[in-house]
């Protein structure tokens, strides 16, 4: 049976920084919180131990706010990006206790009106929750016995239930399955383009598909828009091509977005782009003039300028004996620019810069 309501924490700092933790020794029939050693925040609590477990280590393995896919027996769902992990110095599978675990506000704000349904996913070590095979005989779905919402007030929410034995363990909502299956996203180089492609299996209540571009992994921008495909719930094959990536690593991921609103996210790609010959733009970002520098400009043939849509903005045929072009860009919005050079090899090299 649930039970909403309030349980006498010390601290109210939630820990939402991955890998911290730290290891406690846990009694018989105590209540032991788990603070990290880092900063000291609170990252779990364990009570009611059938036995005398000795020493655990109680960690945070990952952490995020958004809502991440997982697959259990076959079904995609959504789960939590916050992963606990709770490994005993000496292996003790069937003592039982009591696990309260902790999200700040902004964990749980995505999942609405939901938090209030959301269940314990017990899976065992060494599976992965992304691309492990997760079903009945390596996983247990617990309904909370206690939901302590302070979101309001103290900035966390808890949830506590009982369990045997210790392993990973998220939040997940196994009332929907997802609308949309992606069973692969792919990229490769192909002449100096980046060729995405991507194939669903089901796409019931699918709206959409976004594909966004980073340069550094971390700040992504969108790039490409579609609608999806899949007729009457089934599923699709979709391609696309980057025809401007950046010398360098060039980072991609696809946003699948349903009818709702609600979406999820790819695994991210990776593709880099190198070559012998080089370029620089400088100064970058732009303010109004700049100029491109090539290490042998006899060799390029034509020089061209997009947009972040790829639309053309300046076209150069190379005239200069002074190994560099100058670009007047004081007529460009502020923006992302990219600038792509052919040389005489058929090779195309290209940079992006800044447009203040």
């Amino acid at each position: 049976m649930l039970v909403t309501g309030t349980q006498t924490i010390k601290k109210t700092q939630i820990e939402s920084t991955p890998t911290q933790g730290k290891l406690e020794y846990v009694p018989a029939t105590s209540t032991v919180y788990f603070y990290s050693t880092a900063d000291s925040q609170l990252v779990s609590k364990i009570s009611n131990a059938s036995v005398d477990i000795g020493c655990i280590d109680g960690r945070v393995t990952a952490t995020g706010n958004a809502q991440t896919p997982i697959n259990v027996s076959g079904t995609n769902y959504y789960r939590s990006q916050k992963v606990y992990q709770f490994t005993p110095s000496v292996a003790n599978p069937t003592a039982t206790y009591q696990l309260t675990i902790y999200l700040t506000s902004a964990e749980i704000a995505v999942w609405g009106a939901s938090k209030s349904s959301l269940k314990f996913l017990k899976v065992n070590d060494g599976i992965d929750l992304t691309s492990g095979t997760i079903n009945g005989t390596n996983s247990t779905i617990v309904v909370p016995t206690l939901i302590d919402d302070q979101t309001a007030t103290l900035g966390y929410i808890a949830y506590t239930a009982s369990f045997t034995g210790f392993s990973q363990f998220v939040l997940f909502d196994n009332s929907i399955a997802l609308p949309i299956k992606l069973t692969s996203f792919t990229g490769k180089l192909v002449n100096s383009n980046v060729v995405l492609n991507w194939k669903t299996s089901t796409e019931l209540g699918s709206k959409e598909f976004e594909l966004e571009r980073s340069f550094d992994g971390i700040n992504f921008a969108s790039l490409y828009i579609t609608t999806a495909q899949g007729l009457n719930g089934s599923g699709s094959n979709y391609a696309y091509v980057d025809k401007n990536p950046s010398n360098g690593a060039n980072y991609y991921r696809l946003k699948s977005i349903d009818n709702t609103g609600a979406f999820v996210y790819s695994n991210i790609i990776k593709i880099n782009l190198s070559g012998e010959n080089t370029f620089t733009i400088a100064p970058n970002p732009v303010t109004d003039n700049f100029i491109i520098q090539f290490n042998n400009l006899s060799v390029v043939q034509r020089i061209t300028i997009y947009d972040a849509t790829g639309r053309e903005m300046k076209d150069y045929l190379p005239a200069s004996n002074f190994g560099y072009i100058p670009v007047n860009a004081s007529q460009f919005m502020s923006g992302v620019y990219f600038v792509k050079l052919i040389t005489d090899k058929g090779d195309v090299l290209t940079q992006r810069f800044i447009k203040q």
